[in-house]
C-alpha cells in the first residue's frame, strides 16, 4: 500500500514533530565507489573534515546516535573522527543498499531507523522531522521523500515490519529496494521542484569538486555507497 503525504520542506510541515530519539539512525557506506574511483566514504570537506563525520554528527545531535554500515569496520579505526561512532559490518554485502538496510534493521532495536548514504553533502533536519510525523501519524512502515516522480531511498525511514519483506527480496534475487514499496505501507513526502541540491549525492570526481569536496587519495576503493 502506498500513501502520499503533499508537503513541501520548503512551507512548513503539515505533520506534527516527532521525537526523533526514538527511532535509530544509520549512514550507508560500504558501497564500491566505482564512479569515483576512491571510497566515498572518505570525502573531504575543504576545511579538511570527513563529510561522513559531519553527517554522523549531525545524525548524532538529532538522534543521539548513529551507525555507519560497512563491507569493512576496520577501515574507520584509523580515523579518530569516525572510530567514535558505531561500526556495522553489512551482513549481506556487496548486494547493493537493499542488503545496508536489512542489517541496520536487523541490527538496531529500534521501531525505526533513518538511513541515508554517505555521499550525501546536505542533511536538512526539518525534512527527517517531518517524514517522522508522518511515520508516527501513517503508522507508515517507510517514508521517503519524492521529487516530480522521482524518489529518494536512501534518505529514508524505514519500519522493522518493512525488514521481512525486504529479506524475502533480497532472496529472490530482487535487489531494487523499490521492490518492497507497494508491500508495505509506504508513504511518500512530495517536495517542491525547487532546491533540487537537497538531496543531491555525489558519485564522480567533477561532482565532488562541484560540492567542494576533495579525494583522499590514499584510501582504495572498498567503500562508499
Amino acid at each position: 500500500m502506498i500513501m502520499t503525504a503533499e508537503n513541501s520542506a520548503n512551507d512548513g510541515a503539515a505533520t506534527r514533530p516527532a521525537p526523533l530519539s526514538k527511532y535509530g539512525a544509520a549512514i550507508l557506506c560500504g558501497g564500491l565507489s566505482r564512479r569515483m574511483g576512491s571510497d566515498k566514504a572518505f570525502l573531504r570537506l575543504a576545511d579538511g573534515r570527513y563529510l561522513l563525520s559531519v553527517l554522523a554528527d549531525e545524525l548524532t545531535a538529532l538522534f543521539g546516535r548513529v551507525a555507519l554500515i560497512t563491507n569493512d569496520p576496520s577501515k574507520f579505526l584509523e580515523v579518530d573522527e569516525l572510530s567514535r561512532h558505531r561500526r556495522v559490518g553489512d551482513l549481506h554485502p556487496l548486494i547493493g543498499p537493499a542488503g545496508a538496510i536489512l542489517t541496520a534493521l536487523s541490527v538496531l532495536p529500534d521501531p525505526a531507523v533513518f538511513v541515508m548514504a554517505c555521499d550525501m553533502p546536505r542533511i536538512d533536519p526539518s525534512l527527517i522531522r517531518d517524514m517522522a510525523g508522518l511515520m508516527e501519524e501513517r503508522s507508515a512502515d517507510i517514508v521517503l521523500p519524492r521529487r516530480e516522480g522521482r524518489f529518494e531511498p536512501l534518505f529514508a525511514f524505514y519500519g522493522q515490519n518493512a525488514r521481512d519483506p525486504l529479506e524475502a527480496a533480497i532472496e529472490a534475487g530482487r535487489l531494487a529496494i523499490r521492490e518492497i514499496f507497494p508491500l508495505v505501507n509506504t508513504v511518500y513526502l512530495d517536495l517542491e521542484p525547487a532546491g533540487k541540491t537537497l538531496l543531491a549525492n555525489v558519485n564522480t570526481p567533477l561532482e565532488a569538486r562541484d560540492n567542494d569536496l576533495t579525494i583522499s587519495p590514499s584510501r582504495s576503493r572498498s567503500g562508499g555507497k
